[in-house]
């Protein structure tokens, strides 16, 4: 029998779970478990708080029964929340569907909407959090790079509470695979999965904006071609000529430029680094 419950006080259970959250971590206080409320399911909720202000909940949880909440009032949460769902259905009352693999953003205005969450797939997600000042700081303030509906979003439209329902990619699911399967503790998992997080926002604006451009050239780069790739790494007595933006000096490390140095272009430098490994080398970038 499907369980009905209004929002705000699935909101509370919530809260209270947290309130009694469990160390998922012994070197990350900010890593924390709370348990799915046993009135309703069984699992849990992971909150994650990571550097350069990004949180992450990792949901793993599947309710006794179908679960029917009433619409609450709106609230707002002050970040923008990418949620991407690989396990659960949702159905709205009025028709609409969130299936499995699919994803959206969440404004930072947020209100529920009567419907179902259907008990047959058990929740799967990872939840992204993360203020829109920080999130412009992230794309270098490009907002024109962004849709209109993600430019509303942004700016805090109150009238608009959610994006468009995208599918989650392939490249997608297998950052989303590497977070909720991370092997790491501490600052270790920390960088890890702000890395990660950071990964799993690129492939979504690349979905979500407006245009892909490719990088302009600058003058006087030199590019790789399929010539230049048919002289690397084996053909290092035809190289070709870099530019003098791209030359690096390179010295072992604790030595003095009297003992060795040798201009390369910067993917050069790689093949030449790997035919002395058991050297240390620091770069130094020359105007």
């Amino acid at each position: 029998m499907a369980i009905s419950i209004s929002d705000q006080s699935l909101c509370d259970l919530w809260t209270e779970s947290r309130q009694k959250a469990q160390s998922a971590d012994p070197y990350d206080g900010g890593d924390r478990i709370a348990l799915c409320p046993q009135s309703i399911g069984h699992g849990y909720k992971r909150d994650i708080s990571l550097p350069n202000g990004i949180d992450l909940t990792l949901h793993r949880y599947q309710f006794h029964d179908d679960l029917i909440s009433s619409q609450s009032h709106e609230q707002a949460s002050g970040c923008l929340e990418w949620v991407f769902n690989l396990s659960s259905v949702y159905r709205f009352w009025d028709g609409s569907y969130i299936n499995n693999q699919q994803h959206y953003v969440a404004g930072q205005f947020y209100t529920s909407f009567a419907g179902k969450q259907l008990a047959r797939d058990g929740r799967l997600a990872v939840d992204i959090h993360l203020e829109p000042e920080r999130f412009q700081a992230l794309i270098g303030h490009r907002d024109e790079i962004l849709s209109l509906e993600m430019q509303r979003l942004l700016t805090g439209d109150e009238s608009l509470f959610f994006s468009s329902v995208k599918t989650i990619t392939p490249a997608m699911q297998g950052v989303l695979q590497q977070i909720l399967g991370c092997p790491y503790q501490g600052m270790v998992k920390q960088l890890f999965l702000e890395s990660k997080s950071i990964e799993l926002i690129a492939l979504w604006l690349e979905q979500h904006s407006i245009s892909s451009p490719t990088s302009p050239q600058i003058a006087g780069e030199t590019r790789l071609n399929a010539g230049d790739r048919d002289r690397h790494p084996y053909h290092l007595h035809q190289p070709p000529t870099p530019s003098p933006r791209h030359r690096r000096k390179i010295y072992p490390s604790g030595n003095t430029s009297s003992d060795i140095h040798f201009w390369l272009s910067g993917y050069l430098a790689t093949t030449e680094l790997a035919i002395a490994p058991s050297h240390h080398y620091r770069i130094l970038v020359l105007p």
